[in-house]
């Protein structure tokens, strides 16, 4: 009888403990989690940074290598089905319209595809902007604007001329901009590693800028100016 009553006043104990230590049981901790209104702080800077290379590396490779699964495809597939550098062997009639190149309004690859060219676009800046802010010496600082003008490129090298850039605000509204013309693009990629060339002396980032830059010049026909890069 003795054991039995010590026992219970052992487990009365055990459960009384976890609630004396923790005002609400229902709260947890997540320190691996950054909320939103800690992304402005400079300590975030490395996670808007990586946050920035994923969104592009989606929008530029994709997320999965078979087309099972996943987000989707990037700049890689599509623009190598839409130039016949790659040949559609598959059965998905949204890849098949971009290799015969008679790609319909409906096409939600495709819509998907510019959705995400753009999420990577905007992060890059945003990240940018940040990096301006708190650090514009920081490595980071010329690698996000990088980022930027290769999106502009992308832009401009696999869709029509009329391009809208808009703007997603911090409080969610958008504020939409005008169809830019594939001139247009190329000129903003030229703006984008102009400033990255003049925020690093970074070799790597210099050289990254320079080739990006002179992609942009041999696209817009400046031949001369792209061969001084």
């Amino acid at each position: 009888m003795k054991h039995s009553a010590r026992l219970l006043a052992l487990l009365a104990v055990a459960l009384l403990v976890p609630q004396a230590g923790c005002n609400d049981p229902l709260r947890v901790s997540i320190p691996f989690i950054v909320p939103p209104g800690a992304l402005t702080d400079s300590a975030a800077l490395e996670t808007v940074r990586a946050g920035a290379i994923g969104d592009f590396a989606i929008a530029y490779t994709g997320d999965h290598p078979d087309g099972s699964g996943g987000v989707g495809e990037g700049v890689v597939m599509y623009g190598g089905l839409l130039a016949d550098e790659w040949i559609n062997s598959e059965t998905f009639p949204t890849r098949i319209e971009v290799d015969a190149r008679t790609i319909q309004v409906t096409n939600a690859d495709v819509d998907l595809w510019y959705r995400l060219l753009h999420r990577a676009r905007r992060a890059a800046e945003v990240a940018a902007a940040r990096f301006a802010t708190v650090a514009p010496t920081d490595p980071g600082h010329a690698e996000m604007l990088i980022l930027a003008g290769y999106t502009y490129i992308f832009f401009a090298e696999t869709y029509c001329s009329g391009v809208p850039v808009s703007k997603l605000n911090d409080d969610g509204s958008i504020t939409y901009g005008q169809p830019l013309t594939t001139a247009q693009l190329l000129d903003t990629a030229v703006v984008r590693f102009n400033a990255a060339l003049a925020a690093t002396t970074d070799p790597d980032l210099t050289s990254f800028a320079s080739v990006g830059k002179g992609r942009a010049l041999v696209d817009r026909g400046q031949f001369a100016a792209a061969g001084q890069r």
